[in-house]
């Protein structure tokens, strides 16, 4: 006769058993199958960089080849074609969070938030002057 601790104990690791061979697999993270970064994606696939600040901010200091475009201006969704990327910055990401829930009211999908003029850096992008 089998002694109820061991029944037991042989149930509870069958049941584990059964518990993990059911579990999905964990892929591990290697450099090949990262997650890419949206922004660095769009970047490098030619975005329009757009800078949601006032005209005096701009002037004072943004992004290489990044266009004005006031966050309380009117947004045309056409103005950019629908192959080119929208990547908005201001100064801190709010303004541009703004324009970026316009663009996609208008039917865009592939509009971007960098958050402040700062975080360019972290693409590579140093403001000018």
């Amino acid at each position: 006769m089998v002694h109820p601790r061991r029944l037991l104990l042989s149930l509870i690791l069958g049941s584990m058993l059964l518990l993990l061979a059911a579990c999905p697999k964990q892929e591990v993270v290697t450099a090949e199958n990262a997650p890419q970064d949206p922004i660095a994606v769009a970047l490098s696939q030619g975005a329009a960089l757009i800078d949601v600040r006032t005209p005096k901010e701009f002037a004072s200091g943004h992004l290489p080849g990044a266009i004005n475009l006031p966050s309380g201006a009117a947004v045309d969704v056409n103005a950019f074609p629908q192959d080119t990327p929208i990547v908005l910055y201001c100064k801190s990401g709010r303004r541009a969070t703004g324009v970026l829930k316009k663009l996609e009211a208008a039917g865009r999908n592939d509009v971007y938030n960098m958050g402040g003029v700062d975080d360019g850096e972290r693409y590579g992008l140093t403001p000018k002057k």
